[in-house]
């Protein structure tokens, strides 16, 4: 009877033993189980110390961590479900008096009450260092400081790991890929003689076509059939409500059309572009100093110029500022001469919608002598035999511009649209043959 008892304790103890490490042996199982694919993560921990904690996130993750001595006291109790891994750390660090800095793959923990300055390096992804370290000053504190690189477009920082991990923060929110914006511009001329047949002084060109639904939107041409000839208005920026393809059939039916030039230009989100049709001319300037005398060479850009930075916005508008300008010039006595006609607008837009610019003009006068051959070469008396004529003629510039944000749609739309060109232009080689 002892004997039978004694195996029984032996067996129900040996039995908790053995049920109590297969619970923690499926518990830990469970917690490492709870790692799916697609770099997410989710694990429960109930009390278990930080660096418990840290170790287990080390193990299900591809990073490696580092944490002081002194957090072996602190305990976590968090349920982690379906979170990427650094996202999981904040939530696991959420609410203790400590911290983390990454650095590529490996992650140091630290106190936030830690004031050892320590040198970082932070490379810049997207954005020019130049545009980033005004932000990056603003959150530096006393002997913290700071220096970048342009050509390896990085910062490098000695700050206290606080001062790192917002710099951190900030670049995570402003380092992202900027946005694209396509525009698609085309700059016509228009020549006119003297006024037109109902009103002899008005010289070119004047456009107004409304948009009866939103008075906002027109564009003035007082030519043929479209309007009644009214006041010039002057150099403008519209936006084009309606079919822009109706609108350059009505431009078409003007005499002394051309498209000068239908380019496509991508900007990035509130950098400056700029398209030019027209002429550099080239001079030289020099510096001289102590050491001696430089020489460089400069250009004189004249024609046709249109400069344009975009600012895209969430809600699908676009702002443009416009500075629009035509101009004219030499070089004389190694010294630029220009005669420009330029302005500065600002316009907003929806993605997509066209932009008209108008009232770029430039006058010029011809002279044409006629008269006898011969005779209208005598001096003095050649006069009698000759006449000279003055023909004034006004051109009249309209840059139609339509931005349009590059979106993976928009870019599969492009691609789509070339693929279809490329069928209809594509000779199949039955056919090759048979011609």
């Amino acid at each position: 009877m002892g004997i039978s008892t004694r195996k029984e304790r032996t067996m129900n103890h040996s039995l908790r033993i053995l049920l109590l490490i297969l619970a923690l042996t499926a518990s830990i199982g469970y917690a490492r189980d709870l790692v799916p694919s697609g770099n997410q993560l989710s694990l429960t921990v109930n009390g278990a110390t930080l660096p418990a904690v840290l170790n287990l996130f080390e193990q299900s993750t591809d990073y490696t961590v580092s944490h002081p001595r002194a957090i072996q006291d602190t305990s976590i109790s968090a349920k982690i479900i379906n979170l990427p891994p650094l996202d999981a750390l904040d939530q696991l660090l959420k609410d203790q008096a400590y911290d983390y800095i990454q650095n590529g793959t490996h992650i140091m923990v630290y106190h936030k009450s830690d004031q050892q300055v320590r040198p970082f390096t932070f490379s810049i992804q997207h954005l020019r260092v130049n545009d980033v370290s005004p932000l990056v000053k603003t959150l530096l504190r006393d002997s913290e400081t700071l220096a970048t690189s342009d050509a390896l477009n990085a910062i490098s920082v000695n700050a206290r790991p606080e001062t790192i991990r917002n710099i951190q923060k900030l670049l995570k929110q402003v380092d992202a890929p900027p946005k694209q914006v396509l525009v698609r511009a085309k700059i016509i001329e228009i020549k006119q003689g003297f006024g037109d047949k109902d009103n002899k002084n008005t010289i070119g060109v004047d456009w107004l076509i409304k948009n009866n639904g939103n008075a906002q939107e027109s564009i003035r041409l007082n030519n043929g059939n479209l309007s009644a000839a009214a006041a010039p208005i002057g150099m403008f920026a519209q936006v084009i409500g309606q079919d822009i393809e109706a609108f350059f059939t009505a431009i078409e039916q003007t005499t002394g059309v051309e498209l000068l030039a239908s380019p496509w230009v991508t900007a990035l989100n509130h950098h400056p572009s700029e398209l030019l049709i027209g002429n550099k001319f080239g001079y030289k300037t020099s510096v001289t100093t102590q050491t001696g005398t430089q020489e460089n060479i400069q250009f004189l850009e004249v024609g046709i110029k249109l400069k344009f930075v975009p600012h895209v916005s969430d809600d699908g508008y676009i702002r443009m500022s416009l500075s629009p300008s035509i101009s004219e010039g030499q070089i004389f006595n190694n010294l630029p001469q220009e005669d420009t006609t330029e302005t500065n607008s600002e316009v907003i837009v929806k993605d997509g919608q066209t932009i008209v610019i108008g009232g770029l003009t430039k006058s010029s006068d011809t002279k044409i002598q006629k008269g006898v051959p011969i005779l209208s070469r005598i001096p003095l008396l050649g006069l009698l035999f000759r006449r000279t004529e003055v023909v004034s003629e006004k051109r009249d510039i309209m840059i139609v511009i339509t931005p349009t944000v590059i979106t993976p749609e928009f870019l599969e739309s492009i691609q789509n649209d070339a693929d279809t060109l490329e069928k209809q232009l594509s000779i199949s080689p039955k056919a090759t043959e048979a011609s």
